[in-house]
């Protein structure tokens, strides 16, 4: 995982520039905003940003750019002209065709995809149950302190009961490059090394059980549907 390097002075906070290696403070008048970055900041300062904006590169991508959103303007003209024409509908029993081929062809492969899938939306499921029970869901982010909706992070599907409580900026860091080693909570120690500890006046293992429990009987409830 990528760390960025970063340091607080004086209360404030100071990151370096990725493009000219410089620690420069984490305000907006060094920096552009930046929702998937860290604390909401772009990477790169502002000078380094100027200076990228007068190359030929950026000059050449920027042309492109406009090249490319003319024709999907010119693209959607001709789609509009001949919308009643023979063409689309030829090319709605290609994709059909190629579909059935494709799914033919690799059958394994999606069905070993749809039960991985199966899976982790079993465990997400559970683990959401299991922190809902406990009183275990904080209301602020324990990465960046803001209030926010809390999402459960799977580091490692294997490890169901290791989780990361994060909120949706801090989920998408996690997968770009943030190092969440210190951030892990074990479920299953607060049950096992705590045994009778009381989160919300209910016994911890009781109410462990019952998350179980009910797990089971929905499973059931859903299965009976089916064969009805």
């Amino acid at each position: 995982m990528k760390t960025r390097q970063h340091y607080n002075k004086n209360w404030q906070e100071y990151i370096k520039c990725n493009k000219c290696w410089q620690f420069k403070p984490a305000t907006l008048e060094y920096r552009g905003k930046s929702s998937s970055c860290f604390m909401g900041l772009r990477s790169i300062c502002k000078e380094c940003n100027k200076k990228s904006r007068e190359t030929d590169s950026y000059k050449t991508y920027r042309k492109n750019y406009r090249q490319r959103e003319e024709q999907k303007i010119k693209d959607k003209e001709y789609k509009r002209k001949t919308a009643d024409t023979d063409i689309w509908e030829r090319r709605r029993a290609y994709t059909r065709e190629y579909n059935k081929t494709y799914k033919q062809e690799h059958k394994e492969e999606i069905k070993k995809y749809n039960e991985s899938r199966k899976q982790k939306m079993q465990i997400e499921k559970r683990t959401r149950l299991w922190a809902n029970r406990l009183n275990i869901i904080p209301s602020h982010c324990p990465i960046c302190g803001k209030e926010a909706k809390i999402i459960l992070h799977h580091p490692d599907y294997s490890k169901r009961y290791e989780v990361v409580m994060c909120c949706p900026p801090c989920h998408r860091r996690i997968h770009a490059w943030r190092d969440i080693s210190q951030n892990i909570i074990n479920i299953k120690d607060i049950i096992e090394e705590k045994n009778y500890f009381d989160w919300t006046n209910n016994h911890a293992k009781k109410v462990f059980d019952k998350a179980e429990e009910w797990i089971l009987f929905y499973n059931r409830k859903n299965n009976e549907q089916k064969n009805d």
